[in-house]
């Protein structure tokens, strides 16, 4: 069962679903903005293309980089394909 995540900071929850062991790729939305990445899109593009705005979609993809352990949008591409979290 996921804690409750009610009145927590963005790093805590992040620190909250590391210890439950919360695969980041349970949400077709991260699977699909990872694989937009690994073809070579640019944050701006996806978020142009799914009507969201730019900064709104680059703090989806550093929660991701975050929640994944990583820095960088390319460790966060590497990650998934080693870990089987996409094609």
């Amino acid at each position: 069962m996921l804690p409750r995540f009610v009145h927590m900071t963005s790093r805590r929850v992040i620190t909250e679903y590391k210890k439950v062991g919360v695969n980041i790729t349970t949400s077709k939305d991260h699977t699909s903005m990872i694989q937009l990445l690994a073809a070579g899109e640019t944050v701006s593009s996806i978020a142009s293309g799914w009507g969201v705005r730019y900064i709104s979609m680059k703090s989806r993809v550093r929660r991701l980089r975050e929640l994944a352990g990583v820095e960088t949008n390319c460790e966060l591409v590497a990650k998934a394909i080693r870990e089987g979290w996409i094609d």
